[in-house]
């Protein structure tokens, strides 16, 4: 091969790069990309090895030897625009950040905590740190209103393309004028009126899941309360997704439907390249754990339709447009994707919220006391009349604090800039710049929260001067993405724990799992805590209580 022909394959890569691959979104395309790569070369080396035509070898080595000076120039292109020319080459932050998307999955892998590793590189770069060749991390309050709210011309960044072999759904949706009508879909299941009647139907499951604290009480084995919450709001929500229970707080042989959801996405902690994630899911076998629970939700789907509930659910809704009619495949896709939005986005982020809490029932005794003695007025005959309680001050605040230590989604929420880019405290972000605003880094923030790595959930109500500014705190996201189930969820929380306080009383178990319980959780788009397991006693009188404390 001529060092002329050398030099024009270099420059075609370069040329590809710079005219191509610059620009617009290539992820989607990853699988066929990777094939080329492999399969061309292949192929060429098979006839090398095989062909005993010396023209024909000849012409093969020149086709790897063009395609290699081609892969040169054309990672040489990419290299340099990346370190040298690319418009965020003036935001701080690692090396290998600003060569390779890859660095920052290299350095969530060993322990599986995004939100540790952003708020580390927070800490040594600042409020902007570059952490991917085209994506910042920003901390500044001004980034939650321009990135989230209203009138943010931001979309959803291309992590969230992740699933679209398999389902579609109204959270990974990135184009608004598809988004806007869907959740209009959705909406209706989420009025005043729906909630009560779905409140109906979740206290049935609550009955269960009190009842396994009383079975705890009464044998005094400690109890695993992460993955108790875990099979209570599962099973919440595939009442209201499907109308009918999959009863996992009592059936053991239907908890495989959790752990095939949890194997699922294992692949989520590692917040992989859309690309890589795009190519590794096209491998046959790859996906099959969202598979299996792709097709139980379609079984679920199917008998639910079939079947008219008597009560009101969500699947009501958005089922809607197929009333009557044939579900077209794609229907189904997007019905199937729908409901695995209800169940995942329903029951980790409720169960997150649970769990949090009565970790800190256990630290803290006194919130318990403080908590009962709120609630007291309104809990006849060991009921709490749920309809009045929706405005208590400490229930709401630890709520709020446990939500602010502990975010549900704790790091990447990834939105893609406009084409005019944005404005964030002082500074342009160019155009097609992914950027995360991580919750669990700005709600620990000194300059937002006074002793922000304290449970206080006065600073919600009777102590406003320990928040600076209230509009970063949105633990539900806000503007046209944010969580439409939000209401649900926090009447769930208010409605359990304020059964659960007037009921029992916490305090560790064994094995230190208090102190692994922050250690362990993991980061899987929702936070995943640790096991904890917890003591459980019946609740003591208030006035013992006041006795035993003097």
């Amino acid at each position: 091969m001529s060092p002329a022909t050398s030099c024009l394959s270099a420059l075609l890569g370069v040329g590809s790069h710079a005219v191509y691959f610059i620009k617009g979104e290539h992820h989607l395309y990853a699988t066929l990309y990777a094939q080329l790569l492999l399969l061309g070369p292949c192929a060429l080396v098979s006839v090398l090895v095989f062909s005993g035509d010396q023209p024909t070898r000849a012409v093969c080595l020149s086709l790897l030897s063009n395609g290699l000076c081609y892969l040169v120039g054309l990672f040489t292109s990419i290299l340099t625009y990346r370190l040298v020319l690319h418009p965020l080459r003036s935001y701080p932050g690692p090396l290998g950040a600003r060569i390779s998307d890859l660095w920052f999955s290299s350095q969530i892998a060993p322990a599986r905590r995004a939100f540790e590793t952003i708020q580390q590189l927070h800490q040594r770069y600042g409020p902007f740190v570059r952490i991917g060749p085209s994506a910042l991390a920003i901390t500044h309050p001004e980034a939650v209103e321009t990135l989230f709210g209203s009138k943010s011309k931001c979309i959803k960044g291309d992590w969230y393309d992740g699933s679209a072999s398999i389902f579609v759904t109204l959270h990974s949706t990135r184009q608004k004028e598809v988004h806007a009508p869907w959740r209009r879909l959705w909406s209706g299941a989420f009025g005043a009126q729906q909630l009560r009647g779905y409140e109906q139907r979740i206290a049935q499951v609550r009955e269960k899941l009190i009842a396994r604290f009383k079975d705890s009480a009464k044998t005094q084995e400690a109890l695993d309360v992460t993955e108790l919450f875990n099979y209570f709001n599962f099973d919440v929500m595939s009442d209201l997704a499907f109308g009918h229970s999959l009863d996992t707080l009592d059936d053991t042989s239907q908890r495989w439907t959790i752990e095939t959801m949890r194997k699922g996405s294992s692949f989520l902690e590692l917040f992989l390249p859309a690309w890589l994630f795009t190519i590794l899911v096209s491998i046959p076998g790859a996906d099959n754990d969202w598979l299996r629970f792709a097709r139980l939700c379609r079984q679920m789907i199917e008998r639910r339709i079939k079947n008219e509930s008597q009560k009101p659910d969500i699947m009501d809704y958005i089922s809607a447009p197929w009333k009557g009619k044939q579900i077209t495949p794609e229907g189904y896709k997007a019905l199937i994707g729908d409901a695995v939005l209800v169940i995942v986005a329903g029951s980790e982020t409720s169960a997150v919220v649970m769990s949090v809490l009565l970790y800190q029932f256990a630290k803290d005794p006194s919130q318990v006391e403080k908590l009962r003695k709120e609630l007291e007025s309104f809990t006849t005959d060991g009921r709490v009349d749920y309809a009045k309680i929706q405005n208590l001050d400490h229930l709401n605040g630890v709520i709020n604090e446990a939500m602010r230590l502990f975010p549900p989604v704790p790091s990447l929420v990834p939105r893609l800039t406009p084409r005019e880019g944005i404005e964030i405290g002082g500074r342009h972000v160019p155009v097609n710049t992914t950027v995360v605003c991580a919750q669990y880094v700005l709600n620990r923030t000194e300059s937002l929260y006074q002793q922000a790595d304290r449970f206080i959930p006065e600073r919600w109500y009777s102590r406003p001067e320990m928040v600076a500014d209230k509009s970063v705190f949105i633990p539900f996201s806000i503007g046209p993405y944010n969580c439409i189930g939000k209401s649900l969820a926090l009447q769930n929380i208010r409605n359990t724990i304020a059964e659960l306080v007037t009921r029992f009383d916490f305090s560790p178990g064994p094995n230190n799992d208090m102190d692994l319980y922050e250690k362990g959780a993991r980061d899987a788009f929702t936070l995943q805590p640790a096991r904890l397991r917890l003591n459980i006693s019946p609740a003591k009188p208030t006035n013992e209580k006041l006795q035993t404390s003097d």
